[in-house]
């Protein structure tokens, strides 16, 4: 860097300067062919980012690399049998003292039929819905009348088994029988409930069927049969299972299952718009309806999203001008900082597009962002530019000897910047690493934009004559007021911090990680409300954590469920709050203990049994002949001997597709015709680990997510998945990732310094603001309970880059300029100006993201936007008065001029 009071230029910029020099000088004279070249560039890198779409998937925001957010990924997409859309109908004055009344029930029921009707007559629905119902399949009652009640004895554990044995001794018969007379003898009024249940099942082998988690009769859907015990007509009919009611009996619920994955977003979107429009056509009393479930979720975020990205790339452009105007009284500098960068990191954005398919939320909102961190290079440029013009040069001198002078600060802005954004492109979190990669493909072309475009543009709007000063430094006179008063600006600085510390202390200086993952959606949201609604208060709901079970293509994947479902139930210790596990091991037995069970009820004395049943009924009060259905199903039960297998799984396609992947329940093109005993066994299947309560609370979740990751470690095939697992990767990816984004983002800030700087004390010296600045943010994180999540921790990594910006520019100033005091404080002025301007526009860039409807995108805008500010109290009020009070006084340089060496220039 010049020192422009000497008139020395360093030997070692010859290269480095020189270039840049040479680069703005040759684009400055050859103004419209830049244009051009320019020109085409921008419109190849429109193209290129046309063809990138917003994606709210869980690849495109954790990658394929996080395990559970992976098989989320092949669950929900490979599956046709889950809910996409959930459908809540209540009384229009919720909750209502008479809710339960029939008259109720009748009108919600009513909605329903007239909902199911009219959506299933609409021709759109086709293409898009799967299935609608209010009540559980008829095709699992079907299924388990038809092949589990047949084969009962197969879908026993060897305790149940065994136990049932016992139960069906001829003294055991006779006992039981001879309990349920003297049960019957003394109920008085509720004789005719029991004897409902004594018919049924008169020896009580129902209550053995449904003991365990993982019972085959206590799945949804499976419920309202019985398995050990006929109807008394000995049919085996279906039972129609009746609406889907909530526990307080206030609310119904329609499930609708689409024939694409919900992580689709058009799907999503049409998905919900189609049932919004039938609900308006359904409803014609007034219901409250509301839509939960993951098609609205995704729906809503991606509207809300947009639109909030839209929005925050319009007010930082706005307030952008704005500034520009404020702070250079002209229109055009708005213009043309704005314009040269903002089509810079178009370019750079979109060479970097041409790798991408897919970008996150997150990524989609960097726009916002760079446009004010870009500006800075553009802001610095110009002051200098200006500060040039009213010493008389022309404007191709002026670029050239700006070029010259602001090569090395400014890349070295744009490298600590960068750097930030470089720390996060190691972070397991997908979402984040591309984050980085926009962010540091946008500033690399808004650098090259500043030394290639701008040059020529001046060229064209300024002329080829000097002007008078513009008297852009005005607000660089901010230096001087500092330069009275150095010690109580920094007494200042110090006091604050003080403060921050006792504000933290009264916290106990803990930082914490969100415990409510939910921040990462938009608020308000209804379709999350509605979704955690159904997930409390209807039965058998709760907490659903899906569990991916894979096998090789020669592996038996009814054994791996069965395997899988068994660690989970015996876990030590065991799952907090498990319910049910529902899956192929309640439909399908276990093939290998099939030959034994077999074996078993061969040796078994069923003509015994049979005689021993009949002999205690003759000698009871019972009639005999009320009992022939069940003592049918005793015959049946003994004479089993070919369980059902996954092929009559796949002859129920209703089943099937709950079950198994789409590819591996549809035949293909080809073999349209092929039977479901022709079909290839499927190698994956989901398990449904039902627990008591939703994983709202990050201690429950993790202790349920840990104990079923614990139990499932000796099944290598075997994935937790669903959210609540997701969440527990995403937090340890902050976690463990946040550390280490931060300590690369300072080596390498810390390397760079050195290399530019080549002196420990200047180094230290440009850092004091990134050091003010962090320890302030935190101290405010911790003030104030906010809590990381992995979209604003982002910020600290990003802070460490950004706000050691303004400290390179007072460093390099005052080694070019601080050979007295005098002359630092004379050339502050101008640097001061840039840094206040770059301030507030990089301000501008974060606080647009504060206005945001999602928590986390919020808390990432607050937090940057006080870690900047501190950055700026710290360059300001810290920095400066250091390198003043540091720099000789008149006199003293005076009387040692002679002996003295020149202040140590940039490289």
């Amino acid at each position: 860097m010049t020192d422009h009071q000497t008139g020395h230029e360093p030997a070692e910029s010859a290269l480095t300067l020189q270039a840049a020099a040479r680069l703005s000088s040759w684009c400055a004279r050859h103004p419209r062919t830049i244009i051009g070249i320019w020109a085409l560039a921008l419109t190849l890198a429109a193209i290129s980012l046309s063809q990138l779409t917003v994606s709210a998937s869980l690849p495109a925001m954790l990658g394929q690399s996080a395990r559970a957010a992976a098989a989320t990924q092949r669950i929900t997409t490979g599956f046709q049998g889950g809910e996409d859309l959930l459908i809540i109908v209540q009384p229009p004055e919720y909750p209502a003292a008479n809710a339960t009344a029939d008259s109720t029930r009748t009108e919600l029921v009513s909605f329903a039929e007239s909902f199911t009707a009219s959506i299933n007559a609409d021709p759109e629905s086709r293409g898009i819905i799967a299935t609608v119902r209010t009540a559980s399949p008829e095709d699992f009652a079907i299924y388990v009348r038809q092949k589990i009640i047949p084969n009962a004895a197969f879908f026993l554990t060897d305790a149940q088994f065994y136990a049932a044995i016992a139960k069906l001794s001829p003294n055991e018969i006779r006992a039981q029988i001879g309990r349920n007379e003297a049960l019957l003898a003394g109920a008085g009024p509720a004789a005719g409930v029991l004897s409902k249940q004594i018919l049924r099942d008169p020896l009580r082998l129902f209550e053995l069927a449904t003991t365990g988690a993982d019972s085959a009769f206590s799945a949804p859907g499976l419920q309202g049969t019985s398995p050990l015990g006929a109807p008394p007509s000995g049919e085996n009919t279906a039972i129609a299972a009746p609406p889907e009611f909530s526990a307080d009996g206030q609310s119904l619920l329609i499930r609708i299952g689409s024939i694409q994955p919900p992580s689709n977003l058009e799907v999503a979107r049409r998905l919900t718009e189609l049932a919004e429009t039938h609900v308006r056509i359904a409803n014609t009393t007034g219901l409250r309806v509301r839509l939960g479930g993951p098609a609205p979720i995704a729906a809503t975020a991606s509207t809300v999203i947009r639109q909030d990205a839209i929005w925050a790339t319009v007010a930082s452009v706005s307030l952008l001008a704005v500034l520009f105007g404020f702070f250079y009284r002209r229109w055009t500098a708005a213009l043309l900082i704005g314009g040269t960068t903002f089509t810079g990191m178009i370019i750079g954005v979109g060479a970097l597009g041409l790798f991408l398919g897919e970008i996150s939320p997150l990524g989609a909102m960097i726009a916002a962002l760079l446009a004010g961190l870009g500006t800075d290079y553009g802001i610095h440029f110009l002051s200098h530019y200006d500060g040039a013009r009213s010493e008389g040069l022309t404007s191709v001198q002026s670029s050239t000897r700006t070029a010259r002078d602001m090569a090395v600060p400014i890349a070295t802005n744009c490298l600590t910047s960068v750097f930030g954004f470089a720390s996060l492109w190691l972070s397991d979190i997908k979402m984040l690493s591309d984050f980085a990669s926009l962010g540091a493909a946008g500033l690399a072309g808004a650098l090259i934009a500043v030394f290639i475009l701008l040059p020529a543009v001046l060229a064209l709007t300024d002329g080829a004559s000097s002007r008078g000063p513009s008297g852009t430094d005005r607000f660089g006179q901010v230096a001087c007021h500092i330069a009275r008063w150095p010690r109580s600006c920094i007494a200042i600085c110090v006091l604050s911090l003080l403060a921050a510390v006792l504000a933290a202390a009264n916290r106990g200086f803990v930082l914490q990680l969100e415990p409510d993952l939910t921040v990462m959606h938009p608020r308000p949201n209804t379709a999350l409300d509605a979704t955690r609604f159904v997930m409390e208060n209807f039965t058998g709901r709760g907490e659903l954590v899906p569990v991916e079970v894979r096998c090789g293509p020669s592996g038996d994947i009814a054994a791996a469920a069965a395997d899988a479902a068994t660690a989970i139930r015996n876990a030590a210790p065991p799952v907090p709050g498990l319910v049910s596990i529902t899956g192929l091991h309640q439909l399908v037995p276990d093939s290998r203990s099939v030959p034994a069970r077999a074996a078993r009820l061969a040796a078994f004395d069923a003509a015994g049994t049979l005689e021993a049943f009949d002999r205690a009924l003759d000698d009871s009060t019972f009639d005999p002949k009320v009992y022939g259905g069940y003592r049918r199903f005793l015959e049946s039960l003994f004479a089993a001997r070919h369980p059902p297998t996954i092929t009559d799984v796949l002859a129920s396609p209703a089943i099937a597709h709950r079950l198994f992947p789409r590819a591996e329940t549809e035949p293909t093109p080809q073999a349209i015709n092929t039977s479901p005993t022709s079909l290839t066994s499927p190698t994956s299947t989901v398990l449904l680990v039902t627990l008591s309560k939703p994983l709202t609370d990050r201690q429950q979740r993790s202790a349920a997510i840990s104990a079923l990751t614990a139990a499932l470690q000796s099944q290598p095939n075997t994935t937790v998945a669903g959210l609540a697992a997701v969440s527990e990767e995403l937090q340890a990816a902050v976690q463990i990732g946040l550390p280490r984004s931060v300590a690369l983002s300072v080596l390498l800030v810390l390397i760079w310094l050195m290399l530019v700087f080549r002196r420990p004390i200047d180094v230290i010296l440009a850092l004091i603001p990134l050091a003010f600045a962090g320890g302030a943010t935190v101290l405010f994180m911790i003030a104030t309970r906010q809590n990381f999540n992995p979209i604003n921790s982002v910020a600290i990594p990003l802070l460490d880059g950004i706000a050691v910006d303004a400290g390179v520019f007072l460093v390099a100033a005052a080694r070019a300029h601080g050979s007295s005091r005098e002359n630092l404080i004379r050339h502050l002025p101008l640097t001061t100006h840039a840094i206040i301007l770059a301030a507030a526009t990089t301000l501008t860039a974060f606080l647009a993201f504060y206005p945001s409807h999602t928590p986390a995108v919020r808390s990432l805008g607050l937090i940057a936007s006080v870690g900047i500010t501190a950055a700026f109290a710290g360059v300001l009020l810290l920095l400066m008065p250091i390198l003043i009070l540091r720099a000789r006084p008149a006199a003293t340089t005076a009387t040692t001029a002679t002996t003295s060496a020149p202040p140590a220039p940039l490289p």
